[in-house]
């Protein structure tokens, strides 16, 4: 038998040898391409991992991302339009052209922050752009409200830090016709001329501004009655608010206000604006602004030294 299988072993040495040298680099070939490939294919994906910028055919803009943060759908050709804008916008800042900056916002932007382009220039070119040139990141927060991150020109230098950005959000308006920007936040002015009364007092609610944040009310309050009057004594913060649909509240930035903002001489007619939290959703619908604190006679409160005893109050609801 022995003899047999040498025999056939050595007429057959160099098939053997080929054959043996086949099956080891079929073993092995597997383990040699995992570790020529480890770190690649085989490397667990981190879902969390923040994505490079995209690079587009704009000035000193860069769009962070192609889909809305809150629809997640892809920017459509509008939206896309508007990207180009706020790079322009952008660009003007850049080169320190303040006329041609100032010229893309709305009107009703200019007239609620900055009324002049030395303002624009003070209170936004100067915060913003006064060390050297920015790169915008834009991301689309949801339909024409954009989020922008300025942070140094990373375009030239290839280094992002998002430590030292300057974020706020831009909304593109149509003014007129033509399409502007809603800078530093502010959303827009939308009319509303509702109008409630209460024992010979009539409050109108004239207009609302909205910014990401919080909301500008703007009333007109008319005493008819024979005492001064006093919306609120700013004691609790819970007792002048708006609330929405739902029956949520939002109440007044107390801390801004003084009781001689909010009191309303017998016979006089007053302008308020107060602010409210309320940050900014599509989703939500105010339907009520309420003063449920009203001080009716507003010189018998300041004549007592202890105003606990005070307890001639009124409630002032307008519906919106």
């Amino acid at each position: 038998m022995k003899e047999k299988i040498l025999t056939f072993y050595n007429n057959n040495k160099r098939k053997i040898l080929l054959i043996l040298i086949v099956i080891v680099i079929l073993i092995a070939l597997p383990r040699v391409l995992q570790f020529f490939t480890k770190g690649t294919e085989n490397e667990p994906i981190n879902l969390n991992e923040k994505k490079d910028p995209v690079q587009n055919n704009l000035n000193t803009s860069v769009i962070e991302t192609e889909e809305s943060v809150i629809s997640g759908e892809n920017l459509d050709t509008s939206q896309k339009t508007y990207v180009e804008l706020i790079d322009n916008f952008a660009v003007a800042c850049n080169n320190g052209n303040i006329e041609q900056a100032y010229g893309f916002l709305s009107t009703d932007c200019r007239e609620e922050l900055y009324p002049s382009m030395e303002s624009f220039k003070d209170n936004y070119y100067n915060q913003v752009f006064n060390n050297g040139k920015k790169t915008a990141l834009i991301k689309n927060w949801m339909n024409n409200i954009f989020k922008i991150d300025y942070t140094n020109d990373i375009l030239s230098s290839g280094v992002y830090n998002e430590d030292e950005n300057i974020q706020e959000y831009i909304t593109v308006v149509d003014d007129n016709g033509n399409i502007k920007l809603n800078i530093n936040n502010y959303v827009g002015k939308t009319e509303i001329n509702r109008t409630t009364n209460y024992m010979n007092i009539q409050a109108k609610v004239l207009s609302k501004k909205i910014y990401m944040d919080y909301e500008v009310y703007t009333f007109e309050i008319q005493n008819n009655s024979k005492d001064g009057i006093l919306l609120d004594d700013r004691q609790n913060i819970e007792t002048m608010y708006i609330e929405d649909d739902s029956g949520n509240k939002c109440e007044a930035y107390t801390h801004e206000l003084t009781n001689s903002m909010l009191t309303v001489p017998s016979g006089a007619t007053r302008n308020i604006n107060i602010k409210y939290y309320n940050k900014y959703s599509t989703n939500r619908v105010m339907q009520n602004v309420v003063f449920s604190k009203v001080i009716l006679n507003n010189e018998w409160y300041l004549s007592l030294e202890n105003k606990n005893v005070y307890d001639y109050y009124g409630i002032i609801e307008i519906g919106l």
